[in-house]
């Protein structure tokens, strides 16, 4: 409860900070609803609160992925389950065509969730010394995607 309690306290703090440190940017990208469906062209004002980082991997025919964050004046986030679900498909392989096929279809799509009563943007992004959002673990047994989280503000 400590642990929770701090983590928001600090994610209160930073976004407040962030509000008044950083210049807020224009951020145009197609919603993507839950299930998939694509909602309409969004512009809203924003500013850039950190990153994020989704490993995928099959396990047992078990979809598993984790998560580390960063905000802009941090350092990542241990690695966290995510979530662990029946695979769709049967190889890795299989899953990164489908979520590089669904990224080439809609390169602008972009999620809004609620976080603590903050609305925050998590839209796809290059890391610094790659040339995409999506690249392979040394073994090949996982892939990466990469998110920038942006929060929006009135």
């Amino acid at each position: 409860m400590k642990k929770r309690f701090f983590t928001v306290l600090v994610l209160s703090v930073s976004i407040t900070i962030g509000v008044f440190a950083q210049k807020t940017q224009r951020l145009t990208f197609m919603e993507q609803k839950p299930g998939g469906t694509y909602g309409g062209t969004v512009t809203v004002n924003a500013f850039l609160l950190g990153w994020q980082q989704q490993q995928a991997f099959i396990e047992n025919g078990m979809l598993v992925q984790h998560v580390s964050s960063k905000l802009i004046d941090g350092e990542w986030s241990p690695w966290e389950l995510l979530g662990r679900e029946p695979s769709p498909v049967p190889t890795i392989r299989l899953m990164y065509d489908i979520v590089i096929q669904e990224y080439n279809r809609n390169p602008r799509a972009a999620t809004i969730f609620n976080y603590y009563g903050q609305q925050i943007v998590k839209k796809l992004a290059t890391p610094n010394n790659k040339s995409s959002p999506f690249w392979w673990n040394d073994d090949g047994r996982s892939f990466f995607n990469f998110y920038e989280l942006w929060v929006i503000v009135p």
